[in-house]
This record gives C-alpha cells, structure tokens and sequence, in this order.
C-alpha cells in the first residue's frame, strides 16, 4: 500500500493496480493513508463505460483503478494517452486452488514426465493474467507510461523465465 501511495504522489493522472484477488485488493486499499487520490474500484459484473467516462474526463486528481487479474479492467480494456499513466500489478494472478485445478495440476504431471503440473496449471496462468494486466498502459508506440511488478515471486527463476524478455531485463529486485 504504501509503495502505491508514494509512487502516485509523484505525479497527477490514472493508474491502475491489479491484484491477485477482490480480498486481497480490499485488504491492501483499506492500508492506504488518506491522501490526494480517489480510489475506483471494480466489483463483479462491472461495467466499464462510466469507469472510462471518469478516466477520460479526468485532468485535475489522481485516480487509482483498483481491479483483478483476470478481470474485464484488466484484459478486455485498453487505456491509451492519458487514460493511465502507470498500472501496479500485485503479485501473479495464480488461479484458485480448486478440485478442477488439482485435476489439471495431475494430469500435466504426467503429461510428459517433466513434473511441470504446478508451473502449467498455476504458474503459468498467473503470470500471464499479470502481463495482460500490465500491458494494459502501452498499447501503441506513442503510449508512455510504466508497469510495477509488486511481489517477490517476480523475481523468482520459475515466473520470470515466463515475463516478457524485455520486462525480465527491466527487473528490479
């Protein structure tokens, strides 16, 4: 929460931040200090066309768009010029455990006897819901903006073989 809130207080604009869960979001937005901001957040079956009015029309405040991975703000959207200026993503999205899941994670365990099942049934899936949502800023070769990674597990071998190349050179850990 406070990494958010220093960064934001840099400079006026939208910003996105993503998170693994609705939960996990609420428990890191309920840690944010009051401050020069507003926070917009997505619940379920949001629709986006009053969210975009809001980015669009806003000149004057700082906007944080809080969401989740796999969400509608965080791959169905894109946010071009000022619609934001930068996106948090916290932590890879990995997939709830779940019977299914567990079923998936077991069949690609055997699949080629390489013993990837976690890395493709979780792994691979988070990641990737985080690259999407990060992806969300720079859309197009006149877009500037930034992408924060937000969690340790970025920096492990096993996520990062699965970043964009020229995200992983960008790492800081």
């Amino acid at each position: 929460a406070d990494l958010i809130i220093r960064t934001v207080s840099l400079r006026t604009g939208n910003y996105l931040v993503f998170f693994p869960s609705f939960a996990f979001r609420d428990l890191v937005v309920s840690r944010f200090p009051p401050g020069a901001y507003r926070c917009l957040l997505q619940t379920p079956a949001m629709r986006t066309e009053a969210v975009l009015r809001q980015l669009r029309n806003n000149r004057d405040e700082t906007l944080l768009l809080c969401g989740v991975q796999g969400g509608v703000f965080a791959e169905g959207v894109d946010y071009p010029g000022h619609l934001a200026i930068g996106a948090f993503v916290v932590g890879p999205g990995l997939p709830m455990v779940s019977p299914e899941r567990k079923l998936l994670e077991a069949y690609y365990e055997t699949l080629d006897g390489t013993g990837k099942g976690f890395d493709l049934a979780y792994v691979t899936p988070g990641v990737v819901r985080a690259v999407q949502a990060g992806g969300r800023v720079i859309r197009s070769e006149t877009d500037r903006g930034f992408v924060m990674l937000i969690g340790r597990r970025f920096g492990y071998k096993l996520y990062r073989s699965k970043l964009p190349e020229f995200w992983s050179q960008e790492l800081v850990e």
